[in-house]
């Protein structure tokens, strides 16, 4: 059996690449697996190998890295009559893996009507709120770990929506110990700067000056320079920029994901944070911070002063 796994989650298709592995073990012997990047390799040397008989194990997999030339994007270029070949007729003693980390095949393209047709194909899109939540209950539970309903949610309200950095966190409170609670739940999980500054930025578009200053607090207590939230509230409202435009022009969603070869749930929620402002707005807070950081640096403004002034002055932005 071969195989084409795609999708925004890294983190889920190591997985299945992984569970793809393991489920081709004989006798506890792991098959040989090698990985190719379609960056730099061309598919003639990938077939070449995925042609040649094993020499130390019954069984070999070759996975094949940024696929980009099935994408919907049309990114890439390879001459795919010989993989068409290849699927049509696979050595049976080697698994082929073709990987990609986009939201869509071209379904238009030969090719890839010829792998649906000869391969099992695994979407692994990215996870929403729900399935981040489905992701730890079931994590948790194969560890057999028990969390209150209370230190659940918390512990979910932490977590991004990506499937590697999750297990990765979730590793840790399955090494602890000793019994779980909120304060060691809070010492062990590392906090994502990213939701923070979503959060921060959404705050200041609301108006919401507590909630605002209540974030700022926690992140200066975590030791986060003004000048470091400078420059990432600055990227943050860059990109709302960015999305309110295009939003502006007509293009939709999934336009916009393309266009600007983001991550699509961080455009979900860039073009649900910007429904209720408008560019000028959104460009009067990037001259703000500009502003902000140069007084800064030039030593006209003291840096905690100065970046506390800027968000008490975003209120009136947003008013």
């Amino acid at each position: 059996m071969n195989y084409l796994i795609y999708g925004e989650d890294r983190g889920r298709i190591q997985k299945e690449i992984q569970k793809i592995v393991k489920d081709n073990m004989s006798n506890d012997v792991k098959p040989d697996t090698i990985t190719y990047n379609m960056a730099t390799t061309s598919l003639e040397e990938i077939l070449a190998d995925a042609q040649t008989i094993p020499f130390f194990t019954e069984h070999k997999i070759i996975v094949a890295q940024n696929c980009s030339f099935l994408s919907a994007a049309n990114e890439g270029n390879q001459n795919t009559e010989s993989l068409e070949a290849y699927l049509d007729h696979p050595m049976l003693t080697t698994t082929l893996i073709l990987s990609g980390n986009f939201e869509k095949v071209d379904k238009r393209k030969k090719i890839v009507k010829t792998i649906q047709k000869t391969c099992r194909v695994i979407s692994c899109s990215t996870l929403d709120e729900q399935g981040k939540r489905a992701q730890v209950i079931q994590t948790l539970k194969a560890s057999q770990l028990k969390l209150s309903d209370e230190e659940l949610n918390h512990l979910v309200s932490l977590l991004p929506c990506d499937s590697a950095i999750i297990e990765n966190e979730l590793a840790k409170l399955i090494a602890y110990p000793d019994t779980l609670n909120m304060r060691v739940i809070d010492l062990l999980i590392t906090r994502q700067i990213e939701d923070d500054v979503f959060a921060l930025a959404d705050a200041i578009m609301k108006g919401r000056e507590k909630q605002v200053f209540k974030i700022w607090n926690d992140l200066n207590a975590l030791n986060k320079e003004p000048i470091f939230m400078i420059s990432v509230l600055a990227s943050q409202f860059r990109f709302y920029y960015q999305v309110k435009t295009l939003l502006v022009s007509g293009l939709n969603e999934n336009d916009i994901t393309q266009e600007l070869k983001a991550h699509p749930y961080r455009v979900k929620l860039s073009v649900k944070a910007v429904g209720a402002v408008s560019c000028d707005q959104l460009l009067k807070v990037l001259a703000m911070l500009a502003d902000t950081d140069q007084k800064i640096k030039s030593g006209l403004l003291d840096k905690q002063l100065g970046f506390e002034l800027f968000l008490i002055h975003c209120k009136g932005v947003f008013a």
